[in-house]
């Protein structure tokens, strides 16, 4: 699901958890639909598209925002890399993924799928002080808008901005 949040000349009190849970009902093994003893889906959605929960939240026109950003995600409990792709393609979930050398199969690196997709946009003079810890996919920095990281940690995949960032770290 896409969840795009606006706020304009607002302030956001609290910390916000997107929770995300792995494409429901996808069987990583397969699945038979029909109930002829033959594996025939893996059930999901078929297209990758879909199956990526997203949140993106935009602070503008001088909003405020005092809190953190953290995901609760859900991932497949059965991950294991599978063989046995009926409708989807299994580098589509599963891209370049090393799995252990055993009967187990489990994956052992960092090419899974993700299920959420957490971006922060601040745009016209907004502003974000961070409390706890933040964890999130993509932090965009506009139009003299400012992060605030003060005795709490905030961690970004890529971090976009057009101006000048200064970093300054206290003990």
């Amino acid at each position: 699901m896409k969840n795009n949040v606006y706020f304009s000349n607002s302030t956001l009190l609290g910390d916000v958890v997107f929770a995300s849970t792995f494409n429901a009902n996808f069987y990583p093994q397969g699945h038979d639909s029909n109930a002829d003893g033959v594996l025939d889906t893996n059930g999901g959605w078929a297209d990758d598209s879909l199956n990526v929960d997203e949140l993106n939240i935009t602070l503008d026109n001088g909003s405020k925002w005092v809190g953190s950003a953290t995901t609760s995600a859900n991932v497949d409990d059965e991950s294991t890399a599978s063989t046995d792709w009926y409708d989807v393609t299994g580098n589509s979930l599963y891209p370049g993924v090393v799995t252990e050398a055993n009967a187990w199969g489990r994956t052992i690196d960092d090419q899974v799928f993700q299920s959420g997709v957490f971006n922060v946009t601040l745009n016209n003079g907004s502003e974000w002080n961070t409390v706890n810890a933040s964890n999130i996919d993509t932090l965009a920095v506009n139009n003299g808008s400012q992060v605030n990281v003060s005795e709490s940690s905030l961690i970004s995949d890529s971090i976009a901005s057009d101006q000048w960032f200064f970093f300054e770290h206290w003990r």
